[in-house]
């Protein structure tokens, strides 16, 4: 048996961490927090990495660290 791919939409990732997904691309752009793969109609699908990326700094930002010093 072969290792699943997994792929998650920001609605996902907004569902899953809190965080809207305004502010993720935002992060996306101004700290490089995350690295979305895109679909040929340039939509952006993320991984297990991206996904675990965005619940930590979710986590970490909710309990008084600043983005900035995170990412």
């Amino acid at each position: 048996m072969g290792p699943y791919l997994m792929h998650f939409s920001i609605r996902d990732l907004e569902q899953f961490s809190g965080v809207k997904a305004h502010t993720i691309r935002m992060w996306e752009k101004r700290y490089g927090l995350l690295a979305p793969q895109r679909t040929d109609t340039n939509i952006r699908t993320y991984g297990i990495d991206e996904l675990k990326a965005i619940l930590t700094v979710a986590y970490l930002n909710r309990h008084g660290h600043k983005i900035s010093r995170i990412a």
